[in-house]
């Protein structure tokens, strides 16, 4: 029987953002802020506050394979709507061209008008996504450009996975990150925020011992929704996230099923730490620390340029 503990931990380390792009998201957020405070205080008189929301401000984001981008969420609340009529509040269109006006300049790129948010993209290699908020009636409303204004409340989740994983969040943000590397390595049709609730009701944790944690887990979220294929969204608008993968079920059960059985065959099979990490390499991808690949990493190590200093919120 293996122990991959350290292995686990090694790869969340590998996989987790560095205090540097950590650092560098920062800065940027701080400049953004600033830009739209000010452009929303002296263009319209709008007064307007942030909550940094999603993956980073969860502690579950994961560096993107293949060296795409990473990114934060923070989002751009409206708090002069209060007890505005229907009627006369602005569009979703009206204040995503707001957002977009106070952070045109704020990179070389152009910023992008998606239907969910304002993208502002940095050369260096991640983005800053801005969804728009107005809140009314101890609600928030998203300004979704396809539907309208929608009851969506970033904040709750937030608050529902921090009393969700309770005293075992530290365990339970690195089972989110592993199974977010793993869906990316192998393509499955699972978006970041389903494993996040799919962890969380499901989680069994092991104190020193993630190997036997992720593999209970895993088991425990195949075996529930061979049951009762549902994720259901556990704040407003409380929906099925699942609804529209009725197509992907068997893949995604096929998918699960198969780590399951490695990380069965990994930690209780596997005559060695060596042979174990082999087979879990195989679903989790080269960052998993293996013998071969900590060869070629020290070897990286030996020749590496210097790391990039650090960089002010204009950067792009």
């Amino acid at each position: 029987m293996a122990n991959l503990h350290n292995e686990f931990i090694a790869f969340s380390n590998e996989i987790s953002l560095s205090s540097a792009q950590k650092e560098e998201l920062r800065t940027s957020r701080d400049s953004v802020r600033d830009h739209i405070r000010k452009w929303m205080r002296d263009k319209k008189g709008i007064s307007v506050k942030f909550y940094l929301q999603g993956s980073y401000a969860m502690h579950t984001a994961v560096k993107p394979i293949n060296e795409g981008e990473y990114d934060i969420d923070d989002g751009v609340y409206l708090t002069d709507y209060y007890d505005m009529q229907d009627e006369n509040l602005p569009s979703c269109e009206t204040v995503h061209d707001w957002i977009k006006q106070a952070v045109k300049d704020q990179t070389s790129t152009d910023p992008i008008d998606k239907n969910t948010c304002v993208r502002v993209v940095y050369k260096h290699g991640y983005h800053i996504d801005l969804p728009i908020y107005i809140l009314r009636n101890d609600a928030a409303f998203l300004a979704n450009k396809k539907s309208g204004w929608i009851e969506s409340d970033a904040k709750s989740f937030k608050d529902w996975l921090h009393d969700q994983l309770g005293e075992n969040r530290d365990q339970g943000h690195r089972l989110i990150k592993y199974l977010k590397r793993w869906k990316d390595e192998n393509v499955v049709n699972l978006k970041g925020i389903e494993l996040t609730i799919l962890v969380a009701n499901n989680a069994t944790y092991k104190s020193g011992r993630d190997d036997l944690s992720l593999r209970c887990t895993v088991a425990s979220i195949y075996e529930t929704l061979q049951q009762n294929f549902i994720c259901l969204k556990p704040v407003a608008p409380f929906e099925d996230l699942f609804e529209e993968k009725a197509g992907s079920k068997d893949a995604i059960l096929n998918q699960l099923k198969q780590l399951r059985d490695a990380l069965i065959d990994a930690t209780d099979l596997a005559t060695s730490t060596e042979e174990a990490s082999e087979k879990m390499a195989i679903y989790f991808g080269s960052s998993f620390p293996t013998s071969t690949n900590a060869n070629d990493k020290l070897s990286l190590q030996r020749t590496a340029a210097p790391g990039i200093l650090k960089r002010d919120g204009r950067s792009g």
